[in-house]
């Protein structure tokens, strides 16, 4: 019996590795077979820059799927040391959750997902909340299982887009933000959901798919011989008066 338990006690302890006392944000690496931080633990951005959160919240910040370090025992209290004090846990999901490995504590995550949704949210994977092939989907039916709880339906499918907010603009590459980049470009509906582009010259109705119109028609797109009536009109159809 009692070398039962201590087989189990050495189990615990190989497993948990250097995650101790909270452990939320955590589970059991299935490469690792050791307790870590989950992937979604980082995913998120901290209010404080990164020096900031260093200050406010000593040594260095939890890396997921790292079984060598244990989060910074300042993001949970203000001893350094257990117990738990939920004001300090509070201050630090607040202002440095990236760094304390608490992004799945956040509001991004706090929703629930659909009821009956298209898709098994157990089997949702972090390469799944960067695919463009699977966000709208994840966003639609799991939420929370990728940070998408305050989307409100209207994401981004390339995960990249406001690292360049100028491509809003750009002419050239408008078919690929209408698609890709509704999130950052304000390009879905009223509803806040994703909307869908209308092809050029098809449907009856009739409006401005870039919120650009106003500055392009005032630097000649709409008369752009470049450009043609079909293209100007499926961007910017009411300011060109295509409609």
């Amino acid at each position: 019996m009692y070398l039962v338990l201590g087989l189990l006690a050495s189990l615990l302890i190989s497993i948990q590795a250097q995650v101790v006392d909270d452990f939320n944000c955590t589970y059991v690496s299935p490469v690792k077979m050791k307790l870590t931080f989950t992937p979604t633990s980082v995913k998120c951005n901290d209010k404080l820059t990164p020096a900031q959160c260093a200050v406010y919240f000593p040594t260095d910040p939890v890396v997921p799927d790292d079984d060598t370090k244990a989060r910074p025992p300042q993001c949970y209290s203000s001893l350094g040391a257990a117990p738990i004090e939920v004001p300090v846990q509070k201050m630090a999901t607040e202002y440095c959750p990236k760094h304390c490995g608490y992004c799945c504590l956040t509001d991004a995550y706090s929703c629930q997902n659909k009821q009956n949704p298209a898709i098994n949210c157990d089997t949702v994977t972090d390469a799944m909340c960067d695919d463009p092939a699977w966000r709208q989907i994840i966003a639609d039916n799991c939420p929370n299982k990728c940070g998408m709880c305050q989307m409100g339906g209207c994401i981004d499918k390339a995960v990249d887009c406001a690292a360049d907010p100028s491509i809003c603009n750009n002419m050239n590459v408008q078919p690929f933000v209408n698609e890709n980049c509704q999130r950052t470009c304000n390009r879905c509906n009223g509803t806040g959901t994703a909307s869908t582009t209308a092809s050029p010259g098809g449907g009856t109705g009739c409006s401005d798919s870039s919120t650009s119109c106003a500055t392009w028609k005032t630097n000649g797109f709409c008369t752009n011989t470049f450009y043609t009536n079909d293209q100007k009109k499926q961007y910017c159809g009411r300011t060109c008066g295509l409609c």
